[in-house]
């Protein structure tokens, strides 16, 4: 009784998400034939500037995927490099990175 009532609610459960992705879904197609529609009246200058835009959204998007994976690969060399160095190295390591230069940028 228990396992027929948890496969109902599962059932139950499985069909409002389905809905709601349908929704999700049907909203989005709208709001793209929207945005189509607003796109063929633009003038020349107008498209030409959100296709400027689009790009440099794709290039921001590109450096802060890069700077993840950099940053990840980072971590990964940490952690593996945190089991081989002594207390010795690390001490060391962190008295020069105080010691060098830092650089201020200023506006």
């Amino acid at each position: 009784q228990l396992l027929e009532k948890e496969k109902k609610e599962h059932v139950q459960l499985k069909r409002t998400w389905q809905m709601a992705n349908d929704q999700f879904l049907e909203t989005q197609r709208l709001q793209i034939m929207d945005m189509q529609r607003m796109q063929s009246v633009l003038t020349a200058e107008q498209t030409r500037l959100i296709a400027e835009a689009k790009k440099k959204d794709e290039q921001r998007l590109e450096l802060e995927r890069q700077l993840k994976r950099s940053e990840k690969k980072d971590n990964e060399k940490a952690s593996d490099d945190k089991g081989r160095t002594s207390k010795l190295s690390r001490h060391t390591s962190a008295k020069a990175a105080k010691k060098s230069p830092s650089i201020s940028h200023k506006r």
